[in-house]
């Protein structure tokens, strides 16, 4: 915990002041739902209008911000917020909403065209990233986008999954209109209290399916943010990985 920009101990006592603080947020903080189609997403882009419905995570990240934002503002906490896009790596998670639905390594039903650009960072440069900020003075009070360069469509990242792992999955593409009806179906049971509530809802899937660009000029710019690791050099990495792990 933190107090005037000092550390609290669990017994109350406050401890030495804190140096620096990097908060790790997440993309889904920002309001896509009025973005046109390949709009430029920057650090300045609005915050999520209706966050709840975005889902617990969204919703706790984006109070986080607020909360070390106005500590860093208004009592002096030498704080900085990065919000890294898809993390990539050993050890981590391959699979995730984006990329529509998996059965196993058999099938991927895949939305639309799987053309949406996935804003992929791979660990070792959201690690760099997240170092920069916290030696940086000009960090201070300020937020950056980490997502490396390259475009890695969701239809691409399947595509090398296969190549890589040689698991030769049936991937099929299913019209956005399926589940964002099944979506619909959802929220109203949800809303007569026949299923749990929270799960998924129709702006969660429209915002991972958005066709947007995240701008990560700010961190290259201010930070000397490069990301070391190309991101075919990152998706083969976590790809043998898994291949090895099955």
């Amino acid at each position: 915990e933190y107090h005037q920009g000092h550390r609290v101990s669990n017994q109350g006592g406050a401890g030495e002041p804190i140096e620096r603080l990097v908060h790790v947020s997440t993309l889904a903080v920002y309001d896509l739902a009025g973005a046109r189609k390949n709009a430029r997403i920057t650090e300045d882009s609005p915050y999520q209008k209706h966050p709840k419905q975005m889902g617990a995570y969204a919703y706790s990240k984006l109070e986080a911000e607020k909360l070390v934002l106005n500590a860093c503002y208004q009592d002096g906490l030498k704080a900085t917020v990065v919000r890294p896009g898809i993390v990539i790596g050993p050890l981590g998670h391959v699979f995730f909403p984006h990329l529509g639905y998996r059965y196993r390594d058999k099938l991927f039903l895949l939305l639309g065209a799987g053309d949406t650009i996935l804003p992929i960072t791979y660990v070792e440069n959201t690690v760099d990233g997240i170092y920069q900020a916290s030696i940086e003075n000009k960090a201070v009070g300020q937020i950056y986008n980490l997502v490396d360069d390259g475009q890695i469509t969701a239809k691409d990242y399947l595509k090398q999954f296969s190549k890589i792992t040689g698991a030769n999955p049936r991937i099929i593409a299913v019209p956005y209109l399926v589940p964002d009806l099944a979506t619909t179906a959802y929220e109203a049971a949800a809303s007569l209290s026949l299923v749990k509530r929270g799960l998924t809802s129709r702006r969660q899937l429209s915002w991972k399916h958005k066709a947007v660009y995240f701008d990560s000029s700010k961190a290259k710019t201010e930070l000397g943010w490069l990301p070391r690791v190309p991101i075919e050099e990152g998706l083969t990495r976590t790809f043998e990985w898994y291949a090895a792990e099955r």
